[in-house]
């Protein structure tokens, strides 16, 4: 049976702040939120949006704690290797982009 997650987040997970855009597959609707660096304020979020829900950040200098505590407490969460992603060209602020992109991540589950 293939997993299908209704809210697909984007991460961006600098050292001490998550900033996070997430889209609603059955309604478009986005929501977006500045969050602590905390793994634990990130899952409280994730648990307040319609699920499943799906994450994916790309990887960096915070490693993989966050993706552990969200994979433990079932989240499906994909780490992103910085060379794998697809850098389109515009004027947009890089953070702006990067979530944007990340919550357009569409994996095998379908989000």
């Amino acid at each position: 049976m293939m997993r299908v997650e209704r809210t697909c987040v984007g991460l961006d997970v600098p050292a001490h702040k998550v900033v996070a855009a997430a889209l609603d597959a059955e309604t478009g609707e986005l929501f977006r939120r500045r969050l602590g660096g905390s793994p634990a304020k990130v899952l409280a979020w994730l648990r307040s949006l319609p699920g499943p829900v799906a994450a994916a950040y790309e990887a960096g200098p915070t490693g993989f704690t966050l993706a552990r505590v969200l994979r433990a407490n079932g989240v499906r969460c994909e780490v992103l290797a910085p060379s794998k992603e697809q850098r389109p060209v515009t004027l947009m602020g890089a953070e702006r982009l990067d979530r944007r992109a990340e919550s357009d991540f569409r994996g095998p589950s379908g989000c």
